[in-house]
C-alpha cells in the first residue's frame, strides 16, 4: 500500500476556524483576511464548497448558524441511509459520524468496497452524509485512502462502534466510542 499522508484534524480546524465567520444573513463565510497562499494551502475552495452547502441548509430553513459556529439542525433531516449510523452531525469544517459496532463494520466494509474500484465522490455520501462538495475538492477517494479509512475503523472498533469525523478535505479521525 502507498503511503498516505495523515492530516491532524484537530490542528487543521483550529488553523482554519480563526478565519472562519457568520454574516448578517447568518450565512457562513471565510474572513477577508484570510491569505491567499493559507487559502491554497488548505484546499479552502473545498471548504467554500461545504459553505455553500450549509448556507443552502440556511436559506432553506433546515439549519441555523450562530455566532460561534455551531450548526444547528432546524427539525429532521432526510436521508436514504438513516439506519447506517447511529447519528451525523454537521459541523463548519465537515461531518462527524457516529456507528455502532455492527454500522462500524458495515462502513469499513463498504470503503474496503470503494478501493477495490467503485469508490466515486457522491459514494462517500453513502457513509458520511453531507460531505459529498468536501470530498469533492480533495479529488475523491483513492483505494489507498478508502482501505486507511476501513484499516482505522476496524482498529478503533473495540464492540461498541466508532466515531469517525471528517472535515472538508477528507482529513479524518476515527474514535472509538
Amino acid at each position: 500500500m502507498e503511503d498516505v499522508e495523515e492530516v491532524d484534524n484537530k490542528e487543521l480546524i483550529n488553523k482554519v476556524e480563526k478565519f472562519v465567520e457568520v454574516n448578517n444573513e447568518e450565512h457562513i463565510q471565510l474572513s477577508n483576511e484570510l491569505s491567499e497562499e493559507m487559502y491554497e494551502e488548505y484546499n479552502l475552495s473545498a471548504l467554500e464548497d461545504h459553505f455553500e452547502e450549509l448556507n443552502y441548509g440556511v436559506d432553506s430553513e433546515l439549519i441555523a448558524i450562530d455566532k460561534n459556529l455551531n450548526v444547528i439542525e432546524l427539525g429532521s433531516q432526510p436521508t436514504l441511509y438513516a439506519n447506517d449510523y447511529i447519528s451525523s452531525t454537521t459541523h463548519w469544517w465537515g461531518r462527524s459520524t457516529i456507528y455502532n459496532n455492527s454500522q462500524a463494520n458495515a462502513a469499513a466494509q463498504q470503503f474496503r468496497n470503494y478501493a477495490l474500484g467503485y469508490s466515486t465522490i457522491g459514494g462517500l455520501g453513502v457513509l458520511v452524509p453531507g460531505i459529498g462538495p468536501a470530498v469533492a475538492g480533495a479529488g475523491g477517494l483513492s483505494a489507498t485512502y478508502s482501505n486507511l479509512v476501513a484499516n482505522r475503523i476496524d482498529n478503533n472498533n473495540n464492540g461498541n462502534g466508532v466515531v469517525l469525523n471528517m472535515t472538508w478535505v477528507a482529513a479524518f479521525t476515527v474514535e472509538p466510542r
